[in-house]
């Protein structure tokens, strides 16, 4: 199997469907990627099981949180970016969005096929462009004060967001391009989100030991080993925290 960098690929790409499609759809493919991969690290800390959360607030509730809010979040707007009107407001510039891809494909014969699967994919997004618009580009006051709601937000409903967006890539590499792309990406470090949990796990397994033989330390009055154990021995870069600002 023949395999490219992404350079060659967008080069081949622009061949087929011309300069300004060509482009489009690697950057709409590329962002997709990207997606696809964040998503996949996210569901593996969040979405795989409650052992693994129950790990993560143990290490750290407030880190976790942050985390898994900030990466929520981050996918929603990836969401909406990719299937945002094509002109920004005013029309003062163009988006890369999967919703410029009909004007490319006017005169395919299927062309009502990628009109009707952008529009899905459009609509599977409109719980995410509720959550951009109101509370994370802006911060709407009737939301604010319990007077609106926002749609709901759910990892069902992500999945079936990105899920549309891919459709739309894989109907230009079908119908257009004569081949199957594959969307969600091949990673080279595959199994990287459960090496980061692997150690996680097994530090808190090796403080959880050196406090239970600290505490048997106190009861033998050891208390120079007690002392000993629950030093953390770690360099200073690893422990440093910066100080809260006082004003």
């Amino acid at each position: 199997m023949t395999e490219y960098s992404a350079k060659e690929t967008r080069r081949n790409t622009i061949e087929v469907l011309g300069e300004c499609f060509g482009n489009l759809f690697e950057d709409v493919k590329t962002d997709l990627f990207s997606l696809r991969l964040s998503w996949r690290v996210y569901t593996s800390l969040f979405g795989t099981g409650r052992e693994r959360v129950d790990l993560l607030n143990e290490v750290s509730g407030t880190t976790s949180y942050l985390i898994e809010r900030s990466m929520f979040e981050s996918a929603m707007l990836s969401v909406c970016r990719l299937t945002d009107p094509p002109s920004a407001m005013r029309g003062k510039s163009v988006n890369i969005t999967v919703q410029r891809v009909p004007e490319f494909v006017s005169s395919h014969p299927k062309a009502a096929e990628i009109s009707s699967i952008v529009e899905k994919a459009t609509e599977a997004a409109e719980f995410a462009r509720s959550w951009r618009n109101k509370r994370l580009a802006h911060s709407d006051e009737d939301v604010r004060r319990g007077k609106a709601q926002l749609e709901l937000a759910s990892r069902q409903r992500m999945e079936a967001a990105i899920d549309a967006i891919a459709s739309v890539v894989r109907w230009v590499g079908v119908e257009v391009l004569d081949t199957t792309i594959i969307t969600h990406p091949i990673s080279n470090f595959s199994d990287d989100e459960v090496a980061f949990l692997k150690v996680l796990y097994l530090g808190k397994l090796e403080q959880k030991s050196r406090e239970e033989q600290a505490h048997l330390a106190v009861r033998s009055r050891r208390i120079e080993d007690a002392e000993r154990l629950l030093r953390d021995d770690l360099p200073s870069w690893l422990t440093y925290r910066r100080p809260d600002p006082t004003e």
